[in-house]
């Protein structure tokens, strides 16, 4: 049975980096934290660096296996991955409920030990792998209208007509307690 994937996400083709996530996947299989390799996917992402999926009963009982997305930045330089590789993997090797708790962590300290990472690195911070994720495109983002605080200019934008947009003077400003307004831009 093949998995359901998230559209827009791809099978990896980079040698490089399907050669370090087999490495990984190895470690965990050894450490028999693992007993088969998940398959790889590069999605692309303003916020993720890496998913993992394990899959739910209904999941297993239509056969889907989990499965690992790694974020399209580590293309450009796929030797990072190491800590997001042993992140994602110690969560498909953790129960499904414990997100980050102590089975989690455990799993992570022993492979990541494996590797060289000593302790968990907060993935939101870019600043471990020396990589940026993409910025999102707002250019596309079209904005019809906005709420703002004739006081202090402190402004907020919508898409539609929404409770603020249509009854500003029911809300106040968060910084100056003003009475907001609304305009079409």
């Amino acid at each position: 049975m093949s998995n359901f994937i998230p559209r827009g996400w791809k099978q990896n083709s980079n040698k490089q980096l399907q050669a370090i996530y087999d490495e990984c996947c190895n470690k965990a299989i050894e450490l028999k934290m693992l007993d088969y390799t998940p398959k790889l996917y590069i999605f692309k992402s303003t916020t993720m660096w890496g998913w993992a999926r394990y899959p739910d009963k209904y999941d297993k009982m239509a056969g889907h296996k989990p499965y690992v997305g790694l974020n399209e930045v580590y293309l450009q330089d796929p030797t990072k991955a190491y800590n997001t590789i042993c992140h994602e993997l110690a969560h498909i090797a953790s129960p499904a409920k414990e997100h980050h708790g102590y089975t989690w962590k455990y799993n992570f300290a022993r492979l990541g030990r494996q590797f060289g990472l000593e302790r968990f690195e907060r993935c939101s911070s870019s600043s471990y792998v020396g990589l940026k994720l993409p910025k999102k495109d707002t250019s596309t983002t079209s904005y019809k209208y906005r709420a703002y605080c004739p006081t202090c200019g402190n402004e907020w934008k919508y898409k539609s007509r929404c409770k603020i947009i249509q009854n500003p003077s029911r809300w106040s400003c968060n910084k100056c307690k003003t009475k907001l307004k609304s305009e079409k831009i």
